[in-house]
């Protein structure tokens, strides 16, 4: 997950810098340059789809990072064999969970 949101954040800065480097001015009958609506509205789509992105694969980014470090460590259990039924069992247990048979210590 961490790296799709990865893929996603690069998209986004990639969309961003497309966004900064549209032409959103047209020349105009009198020789100067005017902002048109169309192009301005095509730079803020591409604003609004970067920023979308960003925050998909920041999420994506922070949701991976909590999910590898959310996995409990498993701890050393001490085991020993069951007598009658051959079945791994705690030391510290009085009866076999498998055959239902007392242990002895």
């Amino acid at each position: 997950m961490r790296g799709l949101g990865g893929v996603l954040i690069c998209i986004s800065v990639i969309a961003f810098l497309g966004a900064f480097a549209m032409e959103t001015a047209v020349a105009s009958e009198l020789g100067n340059r005017v902002y048109h609506i169309g192009p301005v509205r095509k730079q803020q789509n591409a604003f609004l789809m970067a920023v979308g992105f960003y925050f998909g694969g920041a999420v994506l980014v922070l949701a991976g990072m909590r999910r590898s470090n959310s996995r409990p460590a498993r701890a050393l259990v001490a085991v020993k064999a069951c007598a009658f039924c051959a079945q791994t069992v705690r030391i510290e247990a009085l009866v076999c969970r498998f055959c239902r048979k007392w242990l002895t210590r």
